[in-house]
């Protein structure tokens, strides 16, 4: 949930519902945090309506790396933060 991520985690988060809002206007896409992770990776140019620029790229670098890590969705709780190694395990999992 959003009350319980520190302050880096708090403005990722913020970040990447903003960019689904610009996207879909939806506050969390399904699949937001892969469709991103691909962005950040050069693997992904749109999401909706979106085009991902360097701007955009690097400020989703920058933010993740301020909060050593990414957020994720969950049914349950939200928006939820995961370190980079359970984010790569996710990943792993999840293909």
């Amino acid at each position: 949930m959003l009350k319980d991520l520190s302050e880096s985690e708090l403005v990722l988060a913020n970040y990447m519902r903003d960019l689904s809002e610009l996207a879909w206007n939806a506050s969390w896409m399904d699949g937001l945090e892969y469709e991103l992770w691909k962005a950040v990776k050069g693997e992904l140019r749109e999401f909706g309506r979106l085009m991902f620029d360097q701007k955009i790229i690097d400020r989703l670098i920058n933010l993740s790396m301020e909060a050593n890590g990414w957020i994720i969705f969950d049914d349950d709780q939200e928006e939820v933060f995961v370190s980079f190694s359970d984010w790569e395990f996710i990943l792993k999992t999840a293909t």
